[in-house]
């Protein structure tokens, strides 16, 4: 085979000159004429005169211009061509024969080259005159430029598109390359290479070397492109080609082999790569739990989908190649708009979001969430869609499981607070339904004696027999440990007789874990909406009745009744004016004195709280205290009382009285507060007070509550020199290893102990001893509290305790009055306390009672605005036709603006009278005595005189007065005794 080198040659044809040339034949006009006619060339002769004869088309006609008009030739050219065409005629004159180029003016406007050959016409070695041959050759000049530009941009291609050409023509066995091909197959020089095919085989892989002589050879495929991928040795590895190729045929044979040859290497190498990475992605995505696909709008087919949708769905992953919307099947019933309405959403290109159910086989249900985004091509629209779909049935599981704990109770599994508010919102629309309160009597002392477990299957119980009861006519609730809410939807009737039944089956026996555990229950009823219309509401009018049966008792049901009585009323009045009572400075410390008890001095005192409130006079801090700790206020009072106390002080050492150490009561919520101390410091800097001028006094129950800080706090009030009292004790759960621990200075043996001590109480006899003696063994003083009676007074003396507070030396004193006996030092006790009564504090005459008369009275106006509330027990000690005595533990204000209605049972005969409170006496601490106006009017006075006429005559003669309400007990012995019952 003959290799031959491959050029291109364009070359521009320069300018030639040639002189004197063989003398041209003479010829006559129409000779040349006939010559030239078949010339497209414009062809003149030009005389020595510059006659012009044009034997053919003149140049005018390839200009553009007709034929008609004439013009000198050159006229036809651009300006400066103008004076060269006459330079070239001059010499063609002088025997020159030249061939130029110039530039003719078309007459659009634009340039024409034209050839322009200038001929001597010779006779005689003469020159006669001079041809002159127009050839436009713009065309051809234009082919040539682009036949450069080709090439030119050719050159580029194959350089930037690392492309190489070839071509090998089979009949002469030639092989033509271009340089970069030359490059790709190691050719330095075409011309040493001596048979083409040879070095090809030693640089290329031999199967690839193989396949191509077969392509190139079989004819398989005529007039058609072949496309070949080979391997090419070279220093830096393999290199990989890429050649296209087209055989031309010849009478049935190849003769020319055309085609371009391209490093691919670098492609083939990133195409491995994605490979590998799509390989890497897939392996990703088919691990992961969520399924990924890809779909193809235009074709209408699934692109990918990986394996996450074969476990979501847990069919084959073909199926979802062969059915694209095969997942359109499992989609739960009440889903399907749901899912419509969002591929709606995205075949308008928007992308979607949402959570939906789908059924599998064996009504297997699961969560999916699904994410779709549209890929949109340039003019806007879809062309594919790409999704996630992700599993999640665990994440909902939970979801529900926390939503269900959330809502219930995680013990009994009953319906908690939260779920009661939104069912009750939901009967809220009804016209009237049934709360029930149920509360478990004495469930603290089974955990405390059984234990917590067993006490937990005892709420577990309790709430699967009160839903067994309650049926289809209602709910059960669980509040808190052992208070179940109950709402039914059933009439008031049939709500008692369930009440009934409740106490009833709950009264049988619980056998838990071998115990036979025996239970009662009270049971607080309201009715919706006449006892109010919010759950609130009605949740504290059956807690009410709750509490009421409660006092009463325990093992019962009560319905609310929306009356209150006097304590309730003053209860809710005070509750109101609690804070602004701090503000206007309505509270005021009292000081009770304590006494040494083996010489009466004055040892100090204890500061009391009162409340001088301007509608009800003078509060115990047994009715506002317990309000305070339950609304938080408490911390308030307690910083006020240190405040106050501390004031007191400074300004009894200002006077120059004795200072004695004053008590300050202090709650566990406020001992616990971070600032206590800093509170407490900053008061004592302000009025200059010392340590040893303070005591406080906590709880038993505060030594139950954060033991290490409790340490921390007592250590640092040990530092100021404070002493630290704890007051009732006896009646919670320290133990003296407790108070050693707390290093404890003061115990005051709470009243309930005192009560029976130094009488024929032996056990309250020896509990007191034992107290003392402990007590002492620790160094620790002791304060008796509620002292009263002189044989009490005597045992404790007797038994050494250190101090006496009570009534038998003093009441609560106000600070003027407490100043009396700081200035004195000391007190002397009163031989008893009896219960004492005012000589002529009426005009009229009175009648004693030999027993207190039993009957209610009620507030029935205030402050000139009429109140219905509801009844409170009272005993009646004796009456006059202008008032009445009553004894009652409710402190009551004398106040004119305060009516009330007093209602008593005489011979058969039911009073009710009106009157005013005009004064009080505590005879007993927190027991009253009271003196009452009437209000009547002469009818009423009249009968009431007739009435007291005849109980005259009855207790002259002894007789006992008949239908009359009396009863045989002593009134503070009776009022104690009820108290006791509604506790």
């Amino acid at each position: 085979m003959v290799l031959r080198s491959s050029k291109s040659f364009f070359r521009f044809k320069e300018n030639i000159s040639v002189k004197k040339p063989s003398p041209l034949p003479i010829m006559q006009k129409d000779q040349i004429t006939a010559l030239f006619d078949s010339v497209s060339d414009s062809v003149y002769y030009m005389d020595k005169t510059s006659k012009e004869l044009v034997f053919n088309q003149p140049l005018s006609i390839q200009l553009g211009y007709t034929s008609s008009k004439k013009r000198p030739l050159h006229k036809y050219f651009e300006k400066k061509s103008s004076p060269d065409f006459d330079k070239y005629l001059e010499s063609a004159f002088e025997g020159n024969t030249q061939i130029r180029f110039m530039n003719g003016k078309h007459k659009d406007g634009s340039m024409v080259t034209l050839q322009t050959s200038f001929i001597p016409h010779f006779k005689n070695e003469m020159v006669m005159g001079v041809f002159i041959i127009f050839k436009n050759i713009s065309q051809v000049e234009k082919v040539k430029t682009d036949l450069q530009v080709s090439n030119l941009a050719l050159k580029l291609a194959e350089t930037s598109a690392n492309l190489g050409t070839f071509e090998y023509n089979y009949e002469d066995d030639s092989f033509i390359g271009s340089p970069i091909t030359y490059e790709f197959l190691h050719i330095k020089d075409i011309n040493e290479i001596k048979n083409i095919s040879s070095h090809v085989q030693t640089i290329m892989d031999p199967e690839d070397f193989d396949t191509i002589v077969g392509k190139f050879t079989s004819g398989e495929k005529r007039n058609e492109l072949i496309t070949l991928r080979y391997k090419i040795n070279s220093k830096d590895g393999d290199k990989i080609y890429k050649s296209v190729a087209n055989i031309q045929y010849k009478e049935e044979r190849p003769y020319l082999l055309t085609g371009i040859i391209q490093d691919i290497t670098k492609e083939v190498q990133t195409q491995r790569e994605l490979q590998e990475k799509e390989q890497y992605l897939k392996n990703i995505y088919n691990n992961l739990s969520m399924g990924l696909w890809c779909y193809d709008m235009e074709s209408s087919e699934l692109v990918f989908a990986s394996k996450g949708l074969e476990t979501i769905y847990e069919i084959p992953l073909q199926k979802f190649y062969d059915k694209p919307d095969i997942s359109n099947d499992y989609i739960h019933p009440d889903d399907v708009d749901k899912v419509q309405n969002a591929r709606d959403r995205l075949s308008r290109g928007e992308r979607i979001e949402l959570t939906y159910r789908i059924n599998l086989e064996g009504n297997q249900e699961k969560w999916l969430h699904e994410e779709t985004i549209p890929i949109k091509n340039e003019m806007g629209d879809i062309i594919q869609c790409l999704g996630a779909l992700y599993d999640i049935t665990p994440q909902k599981n939970l979801e529900h499981e926390i939503d269900y704990l959330s809502k219930h109770d995680d013990l009994t599994g009953l319906p908690n607070r939260r779920e009661f508010e939104r069912i009750f919102a939901y009967w809220a629309k009804k016209e009237s339904f049934t709360l029930m309160s149920v509360d478990i009597d004495r469930f603290k002392y089974i955990n405390e004696t059984l234990g917590l477990e067993i006490g937990d299957e005892v709420l577990v119980e309790v709430g699967k027999k009160l839903s067994r009861l309650v049926k289809q006519d209602g709910l059960v609730f669980q509040f808190g440990s052992d208070e179940y809410i109950i709402l039914l939807d059933t009439t008031p009737l049939k709500s008692n007789q369930l009440a009934k039944e409740i106490i009833k089956t709950l009264e049988i026996p619980f056998n838990i874990q071998g115990y036979d555990i025996y239970l009662t229950v009270s049971i607080g009823i309201s009715f919706y909406p006449t006892d109010g219309k919010t759950s609130s509401e009605i949740l504290q009018r059956a807690n009410i009745a709750l509490n009421m049966v409660k006092r009463n008792g325990k093992n019962n049901f009560k319905i609310y009744s929306s009356t209150k009585n006097i304590s309730t009323f003053k209860k809710y009045k005070l509750e109101k004016d609690m804070r602004t009572a701090l503000c206007e400075e309505q509270f005021e410390l009292y000081y009770q004195p304590r006494i040494d008890s083996y010489n009466g001095n004055l040892e100090g005192a204890e500061a009391l709280l009162r409340w001088n409130h301007p509608e009800w006079g003078l509060i115990s801090p047994g009715l506002f205290i317990p309000m305070a700790v339950e609304s938080g206020f408490i911390i308030e009072l307690s910083e006020y009382v240190i405040e106050k106390a501390c004031q007191q002080i400074d300004s009894w050492r200002n006077e120059g009285l004795p200072v004695r150490p004053v008590s300050v009561n202090i709650s566990p919520r406020s001992l616990m507060k971070e600032n206590f101390i800093e509170v407490l410091t900053q008061n004592m800097h302000d009025y200059n007070i010392k340590g040893e001028w303070l005591e406080l006094e906590i709880t038993e129950d505060t030594l139950l509550t954060k033991e290490p800080y409790l340490i921390e706090i007592f250590s640092k009030l040990k530092e100021m020199e404070i002493s630290i009292a704890i007051d009732d004790f006896g009646t919670g759960y320290t133990s003296f290893t407790q108070l050693k621990e707390f290093d404890i200075d003061i115990i005051k043996i709470d009243k309930s102990f005192i009560k029976n001590c130094g009488g024929d109480s032996y056990k309250d006899n020896q509990i007191i001893s034992s107290m003392i003696h402990l007590a002492h063994g620790l160094g620790i003083q002791v304060v008796a509290e509620g002292v009263e009676e002189a044989h009490q007074y005597a045992f404790l003396k007797q038994k050494e305790c250190d101090q006496i507070q009570g009534y038998y030396f003093s009441k609560p004193l106000p600070a003027k009055e407490y100043e009396y006996y700081l200035h004195k030092g000391g007190l002397r006790p009163k031989s008893q306390i009896k219960l004492t009564f005012e000589k002529n504090r009426r005009q009229f005459y009175r009648m004693e009672f030999p027993y207190p008369l039993l009957g209610a009275f009620s507030i029935v106006e205030f402050y000139n605005e009429r109140v219905v509330i509801g009844k409170s027990k009272v005993l009646i000690e004796n009456i006059s036709i202008g008032g009445l005595k009553f004894i009652t533990k409710l402190q009551l204000p004398v106040n004119p603006e305060i009516r009330l209605r007093f209602n008593f049972k005489l011979f058969g005969k039911d009073y009710s009278l009106d009157g005013k409170i005009v004064w009080k006496d505590e005879v007993k601490p927190e027991i009253f005595q009271y003196g009452v106006q009437f209000y009547i009017d002469e009818p009423m006075r009249d009968e009431l005189a007739d009435t007291m006429n005849k109980l005259y005559v009855y207790k002259k003669n002894n007789k006992p007065i008949p239908e009359s309400n009396f009863i045989d007990t002593e009134a503070v012995i009776y009022l104690n005794r009820e108290h006791q019952k509604t506790k």
